[in-house]
């Protein structure tokens, strides 16, 4: 009998996102810590449809550090992986991070009042919409 991980996940991302919503994000700070609880994948032909963090292989967790331009994906089933953030922005209400792949572009946009999240990775075809909270987090340097 194989014992499932979705669960574990499911219940680190509901504590999480509770903790975070809380949370109220400075304009200084300069690392996130974002809980991935929702995705949908969107094609032109057919309308978005909700799917398993797990099937599109993105992890629950996602550290966004604007000083190294790195953003971390955790899961608790493998070791994580990380990508180059090409940019970001920061106005009074919003903070926007993009990045590229081979084949893909990514971008994500959080409040920085009340850190609900939105982000997509988008290819020729597809479009994977994410949705969150993010908060920011004393990750050692």
């Amino acid at each position: 009998m194989q014992l499932s991980l979705a669960p574990k996940a499911i219940c680190l991302t509901i504590l999480l996102v509770g903790l975070f919503s809380a949370s109220t994000v400075r304009a200084d700070d300069m690392v996130y810590i974002c809980a991935i609880n929702e995705a949908r994948v969107c094609t032109p032909d057919e309308p978005c449809k909700s799917v398993a963090l797990q099937d599109l292989y993105i992890a629950p967790l996602m550290i966004f550090d604007l000083n190294k331009k790195s953003l971390v994906s955790a899961s608790m089933d493998d070791r994580g992986r990380e990508e180059s953030i090409a940019g970001f922005e920061r106005t009074k209400a919003s903070l926007t991070v993009y990045g590229h792949g081979d084949d893909e572009t990514w971008s994500a946009i959080f409040s920085l009042t009340n850190g609900k999240m939105t982000g997509s990775i988008n290819t020729g075809e597809t479009a994977h919409v994410l949705f969150g909270h993010c908060a920011p987090h004393a990750y050692p340097n």
